[in-house]
């Protein structure tokens, strides 16, 4: 058996978007049926996030990753300063779970990045953006 540890060398993302926690609380649960749990949300650094990956093939994806390149198709992002375990929606009947990526290389590279190539478009966010509704 043999182990191969090859972290990406470039992540390409078509989209960035910035938005309010509330838009991207409404955005996740879209795609949730009623009483079923919403996938979770990404936070790291302050930023709560949604990855859409590009689909591909199968072979796309295999010349591509062997390549280190990953394709984020888009990355919706809102502020939110404190980790928090899930986020509860209507007094707690759906939960959105949230996972700590703080210890994840790639994770802690992207919000850096991002950080400095949008740092004059972060700060058109209204202050009641970054007050997180309903948190547990």
């Amino acid at each position: 058996m043999e182990f191969q540890y090859r972290p990406y060398k470039k992540i390409v993302i078509n989209e960035v978007l910035i938005c309010s926690i509330d838009d991207l609380i409404h955005m996740a649960l879209l795609s949730t049926p009623p009483y079923a749990s919403s996938p979770p949300l990404r936070w790291c650094k302050g930023w709560v996030f949604n990855l859409v990956f590009q689909g591909m093939s199968e072979r796309g994806w295999k010349e591509q990753t062997e390549k280190g390149t990953v394709y984020w198709n888009s990355v919706t992002l809102a502020p939110f300063p404190v980790y928090h375990s899930h986020i509860d929606v209507n007094q707690g009947q759906v939960k959105i779970p949230l996972l700590d990526l703080s210890y994840s290389e790639t994770m802690v590279a992207f919000i850096d990045w991002f950080k400095r190539a949008f740092k004059g478009k972060i700060a058109i966010l209204p202050e009641e953006t970054i007050k997180p509704p309903g948190i547990v």
